[in-house]
């Protein structure tokens, strides 16, 4: 079986894929991950086998997110997911995803929640789909909503009906049932899944695992420091914690020197990027934005979280979850990009201490968390995926004969 899994090649977007990428390879399948030519290679640092097939417009997508700044956030997701993903990257990537279609020739195409040239392909071809989930089901359920006019369009623009895009492929997620909200579920079938394959560890023990002193993990994921908030917004969140007896380790993303942020006390060590499961397996508590996978790390390790919604909308759902489950205390977040970047280190500076001193101090935080961790764990086996893709084949039909019009 050969098995195409398609991305935006954004770390958050990509990441997610890997579990499932590496089960197929466990069963022995041929997995290929493709996307955008300037993201996405450090999957090749993971043992995938990725390529980047088509130019994205950056330029044109940025423009996009300049228009919005001073938006309410809500607002603004809309336009970029409508426009950046929905639009401009699905018709830069639809060409050379068909040709990948048609050299490679899958039988299955796994798509992440926010790539969408693989819908117009795999109906053009006759291949089932299926997709990664990046969020929560009232995430996914936003997300197709935003994307639904640009996809009728690109849709007709290839002679396909302008229909529900996604209304039959089923998504395959790590996430618990207890995290989401109450509430009608997600039209499409939710497969779920516990990925127990062991994190990978450093050769030595590093220096800050030896410590009596909690460890805190700050991590706000791959994207805010690219929109400005570096080194403003990270040396506020350093600083606050820098007088309490705690390690720290925050990590800035591998664009941005550790440097940059000045002299910090010895308690507070910077990295670009540590494997965040090995952290969370040390860690007392993880100070976050809260992102999907920074939420599904942290509480599939039981630890407990501090969180402070930025500016994405599943910020906001997944924070909300973190609340209602008791995992962590959710700090005041700020309406638009203009503010964020004025007002966020303040923000930080007020609030993120005490926070964490009450996450540390309260053990119904750490319980909860620890609750939620075992429900990962009851999940069926990630390798299970492979007996699925074969079944959503043989449901297809063999797609060999029709891949190529």
């Amino acid at each position: 079986m050969r098995v195409l899994m398609t991305t935006t090649g954004y770390a958050g977007h990509a990441l997610p894929m890997v579990p499932f990428a590496r089960a197929l390879m466990r069963a022995g399948i041929d997995v290929r991950m493709v996307g955008p030519r300037s993201r996405g290679h450090f999957l090749t640092r993971l043992g995938l086998s990725y390529f980047g097939i088509y130019d994205s417009p950056e330029e044109a997508i940025f423009r996009v997110g300049v228009s919005t700044f001073d938006m309410p956030f809500e607002r603004a997701n809309r336009r970029l997911v409508a426009t950046g993903f929905g639009n401009l990257e699905a018709r830069a990537a639809v060409a050379s995803v068909l040709d990948t279609v048609d050299s490679f020739r899958p039988d299955v195409i796994i798509r992440e929640s926010y790539e969408f040239a693989s819908i117009i392909a795999t109906e053009l071809r006759s291949i089932p789909r299926c997709c990664v989930s990046l969020g929560l089901d009232d995430t996914e359920r936003w997300i197709s909503e935003r994307v639904s006019d640009p996809l009728a369009v690109l849709r007709a623009d290839h002679g396909l009906p302008t229909g529900a895009h996604t209304s039959h492929e089923p998504y395959l997620t790590l996430m618990p049932e207890e995290l989401e909200a109450p509430g009608a579920p997600f039209a499409n079938a939710r497969l779920r899944f516990c990925d127990s394959e062991p994190a990978d560890e450093p050769s030595s023990e590093p220096s800050w695992a030896a410590s009596d002193h909690p460890l805190v993990y700050v991590s706000f994921g791959t994207v805010a420091a690219e929109i400005g908030l570096f080194p403003e917004f990270y040396r506020a969140a350093a600083l606050a914690l820098a007088d309490l007896p705690l390690r720290v380790i925050m990590t800035v993303g591998e664009k941005h020197a550790p440097n940059d942020l000045g002299p910090l006390p010895d308690n507070i060590r910077v990295e670009r990027w540590i494997p965040q499961d090995y952290v969370l397996a040390h860690a007392a508590l993880m100070v976050s934005h809260p992102g999907y996978g920074a939420m599904m790390g942290a509480l599939r390790h039981g630890v407990p979280m501090v969180v402070m919604p930025l500016f994405t909308d599943d910020h906001h759902r997944n924070a909300s979850r973190i609340r209602a489950t008791g995992a962590g205390v959710v700090l005041p977040a700020l309406p638009d990009l203009h503010t964020l970047l004025a007002a966020g280190p303040d923000a930080l500076r007020a609030n993120l201490a005490a926070a964490v001193q009450r996450v540390l101090a309260d053990s119904s935080f750490k319980s909860a968390s620890a609750g939620i961790a075992r429900q990962f764990t009851v999940l069926p086996s990630i390798d299970r995926v492979a007996p699925l893709l074969w079944e959503l084949v043989g449901q297809a039909g063999s797609p060999a004969d029709k891949r190529l019009h």
